[in-house]
């Protein structure tokens, strides 16, 4: 049997991150108490299982944990380096845009001087703001005909659709009584 077949005879198949685990449950081997006393020493056993089974999870995953923290304080050191060079590089750019910004002009001065700027080469300023967020629009003078026009004809086009609507109502349009 080829290592294929085996794989999709698996009745339940995890594959996480690349890692497969075939995983087949296990059928209940136990048959049925026969009498009420056999009722009690199951029950019994299987609570002391339980008990027993809450402190192995706890001492398990202690021991994973200290497993896992200390895998990682074992990393290669070519790993170790590139992640110090990664840290060193991001510091060193962090540094140069602080230093670089300090000698820049505030952020509502440089945006005044563009707004001024597009004023003057006859763009519309539109600002748009909700309270959280503000939008500054440009918009050339042809393009604020176009936008004009096409909103026009929207509301040309939907006041023709309400006095359609109306009409299949049984009202009148507006403006024709």
């Amino acid at each position: 049997m080829t290592d294929r077949e085996s794989e999709e005879r698996a009745p339940v198949q995890l594959d996480y991150y690349g890692v497969r685990l075939r995983v087949r449950p296990r059928a209940d081997t136990e048959s049925d108490p026969a009498t009420w006393r056999d009722v009690a020493s199951r029950i019994n056993r299987e609570l002391m299982s339980m008990v027993a089974g809450v402190f192995r999870l706890l001492s398990r995953t202690v021991k994973a944990a200290t497993s896992v923290v200390t895998g990682i304080g074992d990393l290669p050191p070519a790993i170790s380096a590139r992640i110090a060079n990664a840290h060193a590089s991001a510091d060193q750019l962090e540094s140069e845009r602080s230093r670089a910004g300090s000698t820049e002009t505030s952020a509502g001065e440089s945006i005044r001087e563009l707004i001024s700027q597009k004023m003057a080469e006859g763009y519309t300023v539109r600002v748009i703001s909700d309270g959280d967020c503000v939008v500054l629009a440009f918009l050339p003078p042809t393009r604020e005909r176009e936008v004009e026009a096409i909103a026009a004809a929207a509301i040309a086009k939907a006041k023709l659709i309400q006095g359609e609507i109306g009409e299949r109502e049984g009202d009148e349009p507006e403006g024709t009584a």
